[in-house]
């Protein structure tokens, strides 16, 4: 009788495993994937030259809702965040074009699954670093870079596929503005690295730390020689 009660609970147990994992199975394969394409017509370094074809551009998504935030020193990289929830959906150069016009990004994220803390309905931006590259993806303190988003780019739904545009009112000539595809227009001035990538908190805390420190033994030495 006992073993028989023991052999029951263990055919219960199975059930209720294999039940869990038909339903996992079912969770995930009900998640299907997203593709976003991005053409961007034309933007520009800091003194106002389109940026290379070796320039770095990214598809970032605004996780946290509070808008995106400044972009701080580190690795720069699909799947990361730049700031505290901004996350890096793609990136990539600026030679998916015709691999010689500067200034033109025209990318494809596909494959992307809807997971963790990026829902439907995040709001979707455009960064573009005119000195970094694939092979140079360091973001330091100082490095110039621009940032264009559009209550329109958001992200779509499971299994969706969109695209949206980033152009110049007056310089763009491989994209024109679509009713198919959400589009901000933006003077040039307007699509200018003028951003900065800024030091983290603690880095600010220490240097302020630091050049105090110089000002108070700057003080003293001075008192020392005027007595």
């Amino acid at each position: 009788m006992r073993r028989a009660i023991e052999d029951l609970f263990i055919i219960m147990k199975n059930k209720r495993l294999t039940a869990c994992l038909f339903w996992t199975f079912a969770l995930l394969s009900a998640r299907g994937e997203i593709e976003i394409g991005f053409n961007v017509d034309r933007v520009y370094d800091a003194s106002g030259v389109p940026v290379p074809v070796t320039g770095l551009g990214l598809l970032i998504a605004d996780t946290g809702g509070d808008g995106f935030g400044s972009i701080q020193p580190g690795s720069l990289a699909a799947g990361g965040f730049v700031g505290s929830a901004d996350l890096v959906l793609h990136m990539a150069d600026f030679s998916g074009a015709d691999g010689t016009t500067p200034g033109i990004w025209f990318e494809t994220a596909a494959g992307l699954i809807l997971s963790g803390a990026w829902t439907q309905g995040d709001t979707l931006a455009f960064v573009w670093f005119p000195t970094l590259s694939l092979s140079a993806s360091l973001a330091s303190a100082g490095d110039s870079y621009g940032r264009a988003t559009f209550s329109e780019w958001i992200t779509p739904s499971d299994t969706s596929t969109v695209v949206y545009q980033l152009l110049s009112g007056t310089n763009n000539g491989l994209f024109t503005p679509s009713p198919e595809f959400p589009t901000l227009e933006l003077a040039d001035v307007a699509l200018k690295a003028s951003l900065a990538v800024v030091p983290e908190p603690s880095s600010l805390t220490l240097l302020a730390g630091g050049l105090g420190l110089v000002v108070a033994l700057g003080t003293c030495r001075r008192r020392r020689l005027s007595r």
